[in-house]
């Protein structure tokens, strides 16, 4: 199969993209928590994503990275890999934006992006060597579930907005297809086939639309979990449940889909990856870009990939 990588990143030190920002943010006033700094740091996690690619998925055909008019200053320049404006799949109506949702729900829009693609935020790294079968079984895309069994699941006060993307996007679907889908979705990679997500935009399109305008994350809807939730119903997606671990932790070896979620609490588990091997390693949430580095100093996280000046 020939598989793409897509990648959404941004430059937060960019002085006219924070210009920019600030100007949107005061103007629209959106709620501060779903919006947190936190969201646009850059620690190169990117860079990091990128060896880990290089190094366990070489059977990747090609990366995009979607930008705001920016590009990786580290970055060389190469046939592999494409940078993408949001001016180039996104129309100008809900332009500019600075929500991931949006960014995202037009990801199908890449006129040379491949039928089959996997999906990573920059803080998301492939932790071992793995085979495309990994996240495609028979042509249908893997689904990585958080729960084993399905569940009822119930909206709640403290959700987050990710959580309440998730749970709209289940009843949505539920709506549509007359099926509760009653797993919850891992944040990771996630394996799309273009064709089908692009129906399902349309088909989904007059519940996303309203969110497009969001300059920032507002109104909770995913197209990830719709994407997800629909072809789980429409039995188009293999639901795998990815178990997470912890460092030196003797259950790893029962699970080959395993997911190490690093925050700064426990970042010397990133020195044992080589060892743990799991699949899937996000990064996300870690305020200390040095304390980053050092935790994977021993590790090939630390070597140089070609793509690199």
């Amino acid at each position: 199969m020939k598989i793409d990588l897509v990648y959404c990143w941004v430059n937060n030190s960019d002085t006219s993209w924070n210009k920019k920002k600030e100007y949107y943010l005061n103007l629209y006033n959106p709620c501060c928590k779903n919006n947190e700094s936190i969201r646009y740091t850059d620690n190169n996690e990117l860079k990091i994503s990128l060896r880990s690619v290089v190094k366990n998925a070489p059977w990747i055909n090609h990366i995009y990275i979607i930008t705001d008019n920016q590009k990786p200053n580290w970055l060389r320049s190469n046939d592999f890999i494409t940078i993408i404006d949001h001016q180039q799949i996104i129309p100008n109506e809900y332009l500019p934006t600075f929500n991931s949702s949006v960014i995202e729900a037009h990801i199908h829009n890449i006129d040379s992006l491949s039928e089959y693609y996997l999906y990573l935020n920059d803080d998301v790294l492939i932790g071992k060597e793995c085979k495309s079968s990994s996240f495609f079984k028979k042509n249908s895309p893997v689904i990585f579930t958080s729960s084993l069994i399905q569940k009822k699941i119930n909206l709640k006060n403290n959700f987050t907005y990710n959580q309440k993307s998730i749970f709209n996007a289940r009843k949505l679907v539920e709506k549509k297809t007359g099926i509760l889908v009653g797993y919850n979705i891992k944040h990771g990679i996630r394996c799309c086939v273009k064709s089908r997500y692009e129906k399902i935009y349309k088909q989904y399109f007059h519940e996303m639309e309203k969110s497009f305008h969001d300059k920032f994350r507002n109104t909770p809807i995913s197209i990830h979990a719709l994407y997800a939730f629909h072809e789980i119903a429409e039995k188009k997606a293999k639901p795998i449940y990815q178990k997470n671990i912890k460092s030196n932790s003797i259950i790893n070896t029962l699970f080959k889909n395993t997911f190490l979620n690093v925050k700064d609490n426990n970042l010397d588990s990133l020195s044992n990856i080589e060892k743990t091997r799991p699949l899937i390693i996000c990064i996300n949430d870690i305020s200390n870009k040095n304390a980053l580095l050092n935790s994977i100093s021993n590790t090939y996280l630390s070597l140089k990939s070609s793509y690199e000046k």
